[in-house]
Parts: structure tokens; sequence; C-alpha cells
């Protein structure tokens, strides 16, 4: 939780209506680094340790966005 204050700290909230994940997952798969049907992201291993090329499902995106929208400052 350390991380997520953060972030809560440094950087604007940005709401995002669940609406619309459908939406924000289709934009992703037009992102230029993706290979097929697979969307590429670059994750954080550990601060300050990137891996890129890594495929996530759609369930984890929503799960990741849920967090996020539980998480932020209100």
């Amino acid at each position: 939780m350390e991380r997520t204050g953060f972030i809560n700290d440094d950087y604007s909230c940005y709401r995002i209506n669940p609406d619309l994940y459908h939406h924000l997952f289709e934009s992703m798969q037009k992102d230029k680094k993706n290979r097929g049907n697979e969307i590429n992201f670059t994750l954080l291993k550990q601060i300050g340790e990137g891996e890129i090329n890594q495929q996530v499902d759609f369930d984890v995106i929503v799960q990741s966005l849920e967090f996020y929208k539980n998480t932020v400052s209100q």
C-alpha cells in the first residue's frame, strides 16, 4: 500500500467509469506494440525494474482498473 499512497499523493485521480472498460480494452488492442491479438504491456517487476512485452488478459486488466478505482483518493 506504500506505492498506492505515493501515487495518490503525487498524481491526480482519474475516475474511470466501469461501463467503459470494454472501450478501453478496444483502444489498448490498437497499440502498435501489440503482436497479433495479444496486448503488450511494460510492467514493473519492482520499482525501477520493468519487464517489456508482457501479455495481460482482459480479466486482469479489469481487476487492475477495479483496484485503481478502489484505492485512489476520493
